[in-house]
């Protein structure tokens, strides 16, 4: 059973009273049952769901699950699901099956691929989705998108199902059948309990009891046939009119006078309804300027006091999620797949892959022979040459680490944000966030590792590349890539949209360059302040420290004033860096 005490919330406004959200919510739901939650737009429903799911806190109140407080001992993996109509939720380029079959095995543990494929047709038969098994996201029509994502919500066999605004957008016809699948999921196991959430008055009798909100407050709660009869209007379509008609408070009021005898009337918590002779008994006459003596005609119902106490209820135990290896796994099956399915993601990587390494060659092509003549120790450059050869190590190496910035961006800038709602279903449904953190780090890091050794060493093996530790330098250039993917990926998961994390990560990639010194010399006061925070610095200075032996180093400190990191020193930072990275990822994925 369902249970909510005196739910409240409220939102603080300056200078004025704080806006009510919700007010004193209490009500009971049975298992099997479905609740229709009727309310027109801003009465506070979603809001309530929210506060049911554990997504958002309430100020004053508790949510009781048999018996415990969620509010407090938060719902377990499975035990509870989240239905919205947000089609960005669905992965488009993915079909009914591979959702079902990957919800299963992300969410249910000891569950083998071949179980979780049957499993998954069953889930697809009873939501009306075997004949579209094998259909794309993007080839379905809207009720079979709404379909799909009640499915998915299945996978883990919840108790407690929420939808939110399930049907909003759709044909009166698609309305209806949605409407009797859902009281056919919420009759498949006597301990479920179904509450959705709409505006829509249509199909009131597919709901076992609807609940009428008007600002945050209930009006109802009884039969949806009772509508008419309890706030004496001609037609259910009347209903949002005649709220408008009194303030919520006194209706709230008044429904709090008439509910227990209401509910005894209609044995809501126990035994049949009532009879069409106590319904007709049963209204709210407590019309403006008429004295309301607080009691309700209701025929004879049952005294709550003699209701037979049924024994306690052992409501099953949720699937146990699977570990955090398994998920990953899963993840990461997925993220491959969709990438060989992007035929643009595929060929711009291809491209960047290619197509960088060919512009540092050919950027350093016309001082091939002065490269391999500097690896020779008895060799100096003219004095002429010099300030050349120096100018090219340090664009050169600079070039590199900004086009590992770059990529950084391209790799990881939208990979959170443009999944934000994915994220939040999954996790509701018991995906862990180390889990999926894992899977977006080992994915960006497979591509990064190609595009290092590209970048880093194609130059050296084509050009003898420049003296000292070539290995060293490459490596500055994996921990740079490290440190900044761990970045990019940090402010995707701080971002809204992927337009929005894209244009973050842009703004502090361009500010690697001057940041770094090495195309604008700072104030030594503000180079110092700044060049800790400066992840692109750390690459390029341990580099050019690599090449303190070689006669090319002082010119490069001739050409250019600023102190340069030892390799180890940078990599320490880098390393810093990246797990700066990796908490903001952390905090923005939780944050969710």
């Amino acid at each position: 059973m369902l249970e909510l005490v005196s739910i409240s919330h409220h939102l603080p406004r300056r200078g004025t009273e704080p806006l009510t959200v919700l007010d004193s919510i209490s009500f009971r739901v049975p298992g099997g049952h479905l609740l229709g939650l009727l309310g027109a737009t801003g009465s506070g429903k979603s809001a309530l769901l929210r506060i049911m799911s554990g997504l958002q806190r309430a100020q004053a109140g508790a949510v009781l699950w048999h018996g415990r407080d969620v509010t407090q001992n938060l719902w377990r993996p499975n035990e509870m699901a989240l239905v919205t109509n947000d089609e960005s939720a669905l992965i488009s380029q993915m079909n009914v099956k591979e959702h079902l079959v990957a919800a299963l095995l992300l969410q249910v543990g000891g569950i083998s691929r071949r179980d979780a494929v049957v499993k998954a047709e069953k889930v697809a038969l009873l939501c009306g989705l075997d004949t579209v098994h094998t259909v794309c996201v993007m080839d379905l029509t809207v009720p079979q998108r709404r379909r799909l994502a009640l499915a998915i919500a299945l996978a883990g066999d919840p108790l407690l199902v929420l939808c939110d605004d399930f049907m909003a957008g759709i044909d009166p016809k698609s309305q209806r059948e949605l409407a009797a699948l859902l009281q056919l999921v919420a009759k498949e196991s006597p301990y479920r309990v179904v509450i959705n959430a709409t505006q829509s008055l249509a199909d009131l009798p597919a709901y076992d009891t609807v609940i009428v909100m008007n600002e945050g407050r209930v009006c109802f709660h009884g039969p949806g046939r009772a509508i008419t009869h309890y706030f004496s209007i001609p037609h259910t379509e009347d209903l949002y009119l005649r709220l408008a008609k009194r303030p919520s408070t006194r209706w709230q009021d008044s429904w709090n006078r008439h509910r227990d005898s209401y509910y005894a009337a209609f044995k809501l918590l126990a035994g049949p309804a009532a009879s069409e002779s106590e319904l007709a008994a049963a209204s709210d006459d407590d019309e403006d300027g008429k004295k309301d003596d607080g009691r309700l005609r209701l025929g004879r119902g049952p005294d709550p006091e003699v209701i037979e106490e049924k024994p306690e209820i052992i409501v099953p135990l949720p699937a146990a999620r699977p570990g955090t290896g398994t998920q990953v796994a899963v993840l990461m099956r997925r993220r491959w797949t969709l990438f060989r399915r992007s035929k643009f993601q595929w060929w711009s990587q291809a491209a960047l892959i290619i197509g960088l390494p060919l512009v540092i060659i050919a950027f350093s092509w016309g001082h091939r022979d002065a490269l391999h003549q500097l690896h020779n120790p008895e060799w100096r450059p003219a004095g002429t040459q010099l300030p050349s050869l120096a100018a090219f190590a340090i664009g050169i190496t600079l070039i590199q680490v900004l086009m590992i910035t770059g990529l950084a961006v391209v790799n990881g800038a939208r990979e959170i944000a443009s999944e934000r709602s994915i994220w939040q279903r999954e996790h509701l449904s018991g995906v862990r966030s180390l889990s999926y953190s894992l899977s977006k780090v080992l994915f960006v890091g497979a591509l990064l590792l190609v595009q290092v050794f590209g970048i880093g060493m194609v130059f050296d093996l084509v050009t003898s590349g420049l003296p000292g530790s070539g290995a060293l330098r490459v490596s500055l250039l994996f921990f740079s890539a490290v440190a900044f993917n761990a970045l990019v990926l940090g402010i995707s998961a701080w971002s809204r949209t992927g337009d929005q994390a894209a244009s973050r990560a842009w703004l502090l990639a361009f500010l690697q360059a001057p940041l770094s010194s090495a195309i604008l010399a700072l104030p030594i006061g503000l180079s110092t302040l700044l060049q800790p925070l400066t992840t692109a610095f750390y690459s390029w200075s341990g580099s050019m420290d690599t090449l303190k032996h070689s006669a090319l180093f002082e010119g490069i400190t001739a050409a250019n004033a600023t102190w340069f990191a030892a390799p180890s020193t940078a990599i320490f930072v880098l390393i810093g860096h990246a797990l700066v990275g990796l908490a903001l990822l952390s905090s923005g994925l939780r944050r969710a």
